[in-house]
């Protein structure tokens, strides 16, 4: 829409210059009282096979018209136009640019918290490995540390495995913003062949695009 507003600018501003045409003629002439006799006297048709009337005429066309002012509304409805659509373009920028850079922060977020989780995971089970190697030596611990320790262990998975959920969304809004989701999601789009017909119908078309009869 901009680039069409900047042509239709350029094509306006045109209006404003003087017009200097070069102009030429060649025809031929035929004069008779009928257009047609068919009792062999002189008639236009006769005259004007013969070719004795013949003229050309060559020369120049200079036009400007006084204060332009149909150019000048024009120019300006054009300038006020492309002012428009160019901020539109610039909100649309905003736009994404603003909802990209949400998406990549939340994904970094999201990254940082399954670490977080993940190495809480960890040090649980270590812990938990510990308490037991304990349990094995003939160390008994309290049972309350181990109940403990196992709770925490299966509420570190649910928020790890919560944590790779929203990391995973985080990526699928990412790509979302980026417009390149169907790639991401491996999704691609075809079209089946049409019927043979559409193709020659199309083919016919196209070579008589360029012809005006």
């Amino acid at each position: 829409m901009v680039k069409q507003r900047e042509l239709e600018l350029i094509a306006n501003r045109n209006f404003l210059k003087p017009q200097l045409d070069v102009v030429g003629r060649y025809r031929f002439r035929g004069f008779g009282k009928d257009l047609i006799s068919y009792s062999g006297k002189s008639n236009a048709i006769e005259n004007f096979l013969d070719g004795e009337y013949q003229e050309w005429q060559a020369g120049v066309e200079y036009a400007m018209p006084i204060g332009f002012r149909k150019a000048h509304a024009a120019v300006r409805f054009s300038q006020l136009t492309l002012h428009r659509e160019s901020d539109i373009l610039k909100e649309q920028e905003r736009n994404v640019l603003f909802g990209l850079s949400n998406a990549m922060n939340e994904m970094q977020r999201a990254y940082d918290t399954m670490q977080l989780q993940e190495k809480r995971l960890e040090e649980i089970l270590r812990q938990l490995q510990s308490l037991q190697a304990k349990w094995e030596s003939g160390q008994d611990p309290a049972l309350d540390v181990l109940l403990e320790t196992h709770r925490r262990l299966l509420d570190a998975r649910v928020r790890y495995h919560q944590t790779r959920i929203e990391y995973a969304l985080a990526i699928r809004n990412v790509h979302f913003e980026k417009g390149t989701l169907l790639d991401y999601c491996k999704v691609s789009l075809s079209e089946s062949l049409s019927d043979p017909k559409a193709y020659e119908d199309a083919a016919i078309r196209a070579e008589n695009r360029g012809n005006p009869w």
